[in-house]
């Protein structure tokens, strides 16, 4: 075969728009994607590289530094969730913003400045989940931040701790439901059953309502005995919180109470906070029960 066939002009053209990537070179990159693009119009991957070249184009000013990027990393799943970028031009954005941020200062346990971006969630993208738990497993212990506990989770259970995985991930819906990253949530079951929720509600009720359904589907656990949550002095009591996020802390104290413990003052109020659900989560429990016996 001909070794022009082999290795197409557009094709060795784009491998010198990702060198210009890695560098967040975007001008570079841009000029190299239209002559790939005039090469070989229907090069694979070259419509996802192009897409994410323009994402980074306007979320990133020149010369990027870390908080420019940590900003980016932060923009990516609510943009997906809007359907302004693809899951597949976001899997790329997100490997090009890790790679350029791992080989700088990894000096603190955040990227930026403002402390939003861990850089555990950067070590997760570049594949290294145990470097990642090992980051946060000191982090999550007097933190309560939920992001932070859903970064925990995805870390342990890339680094074959599911026990460990299941416990931060019941804390980060417990503390707030909203600010877990679902884009980019590694437990499969638990991602299926928030995408479900998300085509009946949206993206914000399914992620109050995930708890709930999560225990109620078998997907999470939650231990009976365990007073986490009530042992966080600064945690809102309910009338800080939604409705729907109260109905989740109540269930995950119902459940902590564990058989014979039934606070029926906690039950009436779920029951008052959504009927539907309660009449689902009381038929669960007496499956469970059922199934005991």
């Amino acid at each position: 075969m001909h070794q022009g066939l082999l290795f197409p002009d557009g094709f060795e053209i784009l491998e010198q728009a990702l060198v210009a990537l890695k560098d967040i070179d975007l001008r570079r990159a841009d000029e190299f994607v239209r002559r790939a693009r005039a090469s070989q119009p229907r090069l694979v991957n070259l419509d996802v590289v192009a897409a994410a070249c323009d994402y980074l184009r306007h979320h990133l000013p020149d010369n990027p530094d870390p908080d420019a990027c940590a900003a980016a990393l932060l923009a990516v799943p609510a943009d997906v969730e809007a359907a302004r970028l693809r899951e597949e031009v976001a899997h790329f954005v997100d490997q090009v913003l890790a790679r350029f941020l791992i080989r700088g200062d990894r000096d603190g346990p955040f990227v930026d400045r403002a402390c939003r971006m861990p850089w555990a969630r950067v070590l997760l993208l570049v594949g290294q989940p145990v470097a990642a738990h090992h980051r946060l497993r000191d982090l999550v212990g007097t933190s309560r931040r939920a992001d932070l506990w859903g970064a925990f989770g995805d870390a342990a259970l890339l680094a074959d701790r599911p026990h460990e995985a299941n416990v931060a991930f019941v804390r980060a819906l417990v503390i707030d439901p909203r600010s877990l990253d679902c884009v980019r949530l590694q437990h499969t079951a638990l991602k299926a059953c928030y995408q479900r929720l998300r085509l009946q509600h949206g993206s914000l009720a399914a992620r109050d309502l995930l708890l709930p359904n999560a225990w109620i589907d078998g997907v999470l656990q939650i231990q009976v005995g365990n007073r986490w949550i009530e042992e966080r002095e600064s945690m809102p009591d309910g009338s800080e919180l939604r409705p729907l996020h109260r109905f989740a802390r109540l269930l995950f104290a119902d459940r902590t109470a564990g058989p014979g413990s039934v606070d029926i003052a906690r039950r009436e109020e779920m029951a008052a906070l959504s009927p539907d659900l309660f009449a689902h989560y009381v038929d669960a429990c007496r499956r469970r029960e059922e199934r005991r016996e």
